[in-house]
């Protein structure tokens, strides 16, 4: 209940303030997303850490167990102050073996599959956009690279 007092999640993310003032969207400004994770972390701050995308490769915090951290509150603070941290984090994210399958993020691409991939990485829902998106970049690069030495 307190969470729906400030947040929405269908269909767009909105936020407020108060449970009297009205709701609005907040993605697509840095100031205010930080603004509502602050927000949100005084309200409940493992929640609030486990619910944000973190560092360049955007991995959600409930994820942090599966990239070797012990608590979502150590992957914030490693990921907020180190770039090295962060790059670690996205291959340990995409070596990480689902315990369904089997099989990582990183297994998809070694046959070329990138719908898979992307559904592996970004969960389904965009996985045919996003995965149609690299297949693209991947057929680009191989054509400017044909003849070159490292293609």
């Amino acid at each position: 209940k307190e969470f729906s007092n400030y947040f929405q999640c269908a269909p767009n993310d909105k936020f407020r303030s108060s449970p009297i003032s009205q709701f609005t969207n907040y993605h697509g400004d840095h100031f205010q997303e930080w603004r509502v994770f602050e927000f949100a972390r005084n309200l409940n701050q493992d929640a609030a850490m486990k619910s944000i995308s973190m560092g360049l490769a955007q991995i959600m915090g409930f994820n942090y167990d599966k990239i070797g951290y012990g608590s979502v509150k150590e992957m914030f603070e490693n990921m907020s102050n180190s770039i090295k941290s962060q790059l670690d984090a996205f291959f340990l994210a995409l070596s990480y073996k689902d315990n369904n399958t089997g099989k990582s993020c990183l297994d998809n691409l070694k046959v070329n599959d990138y719908i898979a991939f992307a559904g592996c990485y970004n969960a389904a829902g965009q996985d045919y956009s996003y995965g149609s998106q690299i297949k693209r970049a991947v057929d680009i690069y191989k054509q400017i690279t044909s003849d070159r030495l490292y293609a």
